[in-house]
């Protein structure tokens, strides 16, 4: 049974410590922006796209998901931009994530970017005319797998 919930929660959690540890002055990693206020840099989301099922095994009895992940950094200026989205796109190299009940703090899954040429990344300007984003953001994309136990 997916849990794209507790997934992409994990997944934040996750990111947050590694930004943490590599010196970025992050307060949280947000889930999406579900508000219409102001972006307000720094600011990191993790977003997932519209994902599918993966059977790649004979007579398997767990499914296997896959995941395209996108994560947003929201900075004061391009130089910032381009080197968090560098940590970002090591996260995503090097991190396997461990997916976690929120209730009971749980494994359920583990959720592994196996395609190391699935990671993307891209730096956008600010969209002046758009009052809601106002500064630098990197794009970074990758395609995860996601194994329940």
């Amino acid at each position: 049974m997916a849990r794209k919930y507790q997934e992409r929660r994990s997944l934040a959690s996750q990111l947050y410590t590694y930004l943490a540890a590599r010196g970025w002055n992050i307060s949280e990693v947000l889930e999406g922006f579900q508000s219409s206020e102001s972006v307000q840099a720094p600011a990191v989301s993790v977003y997932f796209l519209p994902t599918a099922i993966a059977e790649l095994e004979m007579g398997r009895t767990q499914k296997t998901f896959v995941r395209r992940v996108q994560i947003d950094a929201y900075m004061l200026n391009e130089p910032t931009a381009e080197g968090i989205g560098d940590d970002i796109m090591d996260f995503m190299d090097e991190t396997p994530i461990v997916v976690k009940d929120i209730e009971t703090n749980a494994d359920l899954a583990n959720m592994i970017c196996y395609d190391t040429s699935s990671i993307s990344s891209e730096t956008v300007p600010p969209i002046l005319k758009e009052a809601r984003v106002k500064h630098w953001r990197n794009v970074s994309k990758a395609t995860y797998e996601v194994h329940y136990f």
